[in-house]
């Protein structure tokens, strides 16, 4: 059925009726990549083209694309150990996904602001525990040297939503995704500590079948999700 649906796809855009897209396109991402930029390039997507369907299933889990029916699965994990998700896949970066250390201005005005990474051992960390690859080793770069400091504090979550919160509250300082807070962060709910010195080597991802045709809708999907990236961490 995937190949007389490519058959299909690739006559419409022979024949050049391309020009306006059609179908369903199924997504699935991970949790916080599909809260903060999944979900509104398919809403940003679904403006620009209303003739496509897309159908968005979130968990942390990996879906085996062919069996499921899914198009693309959209995250940053490393999914190298499973051998039933990436066979037979087609991997594209669509870019850097660069980390924050933040608290809100309350948390920074009863508690003494970190003038350097080591002082985080004396704060309330908010601990997001699907980091990888330890959550409680926060990776800082002083002068041309990374330092890692071993963290902690009252509030550890798999939740990073309920991580974004906590810090938005003051119950602590998070380390986090800039996508994840980039609002919070303009609005000045949340205040970036060492700026420019987060050491984060975690690239947002898509997977999708490996084929020599791949759908229009899928190109046109992943380039406004590169695009919304791109200028989600350039903000």
């Amino acid at each position: 059925m995937r190949i007389l649906s490519e058959i299909e796809a690739a006559k419409a855009d022979a024949s050049g009726l391309g020009s306006e897209l059609i179908g369903t396109l199924r997504v699935h991402s991970t949790p916080g990549v599909g809260q903060a930029l999944v979900a509104p390039a398919i809403i940003d997507f679904n403006a620009l083209y209303p003739t496509v369907k897309v159908e968005l299933t979130v968990s942390a889990s990996s879906v085996n694309l062919m069996e499921r029916g899914v198009d693309v699965v959209i995250g940053s994990r490393d999914f190298d150990d499973d051998d039933s998700f990436h066979t037979g896949l087609f991997e594209r970066k669509l870019g850097p996904a660069p980390y924050v250390i933040c608290a809100a201005p309350s948390y920074l005005e009863k508690h003494q602001r970190p003038v350097k990474p080591d002082d985080l051992r004396h704060h309330n960390c908010l601990i997001h525990t699907t980091q990888k690859p330890n959550p409680r080793h926060w990776s800082a770069r002083v002068d041309v040297e990374e330092v890692v400091v071993e963290v902690d504090g009252a509030f550890h979550s798999n939740f990073e939503s309920a991580i974004v919160l906590a810090a938005v509250q003051g119950a602590g300082i998070a380390r986090l995704p800039f996508y994840s807070v980039a609002r919070e962060i303009r609005t000045g709910e949340l205040v970036s500590i060492f700026d420019g010195e987060i050491v984060s080597r975690r690239v947002i991802k898509a997977f999708y079948p490996k084929s020599r045709f791949v759908p229009k809708k899928l190109r046109a999907f992943l380039a406004m999700l590169e695009a919304r990236l791109k200028e989600t961490v350039s903000t």
